[in-house]
């Protein structure tokens, strides 16, 4: 997915998402040492580093970003499954239970006719 902005000064921003290092896992922010996070991210000097244009400071807060999140997030394995990660069991069950109304009704559709 990219993103595309325009900002009034600096013309387009790209805020393309790169996470195909993290194929087959997922990252476990449940187990995620923020405080660490807050504590490196406040240790720079972003006034020193945000030089240039608007791009060059968002690539640059990005790849901070990336490492910390390497640093400080566990990974876990990502499962296969029907289920999917935001899904939660409740909602699963209203789902299945959807379908099985659904199958009901193209039942008694090709009994009736």
């Amino acid at each position: 997915m990219v993103l595309m902005i325009t900002t009034c000064c600096s013309g387009p921003v790209n805020l393309a998402s790169e996470h195909s290092e993290y194929a087959g896992e997922c990252l476990d922010y449940s187990k995620a040492d923020f405080d660490g996070i807050r504590s490196q991210l406040r240790d720079n000097d972003w006034d020193y580093k945000f030089t240039g244009t608007v791009q060059n400071s968002w690539d640059i807060f990005k790849a901070k970003l990336h490492e910390l999140e390497r640093r400080y997030v566990s990974k876990k394995q990502a499962t296969l499954g029907k289920r999917k990660k935001w899904m939660t069991r409740k909602a699963m069950k209203l789902v299945e239970k959807s379908i099985g109304y659904l199958g009901n009704i193209r039942m008694s559709v090709t009994l009736h006719m």
